[in-house]
């Protein structure tokens, strides 16, 4: 969201954990370009989550004239999943994307 120290206006509710996820849900390692990670909200403990199952990305039905067309919602899970996993490719710099 908006992040501390120089980029004023953030709180403890910005702050997520980077997980490197191995086989099935074990968590350890180092992230690395094509790698799967969750990401794991540092004061509740819940995952970042998508999937784009039941029309759950933008598009101009659901959001006209929407400046993230294309983009995937998000929501919090209490567990890790499969649609809590998301990996990092080299297009245009570092994109995260769901797998």
């Amino acid at each position: 969201a908006f992040g501390r120290g120089e980029y004023e206006g953030g709180d403890e509710n910005d702050d997520w954990k980077v997980m490197c996820a191995q086989e099935g849900n074990n968590v350890g390692g180092h992230w690395t370009l094509e790698s799967k990670v969750r990401f794991q909200h540092v004061a509740t403990g819940f995952y970042l989550e998508s999937n784009n199952i039941g029309g759950r990305k933008f598009t101009n039905k659901n959001c006209p004239r929407c400046p993230i067309l294309g983009e995937l919602e998000v929501s919090a899970s209490r567990k890790p999943s499969n649609s809590n996993l998301f990996r990092a490719n080299e297009q245009a710099g570092a994109h995260i994307y769901k797998l």
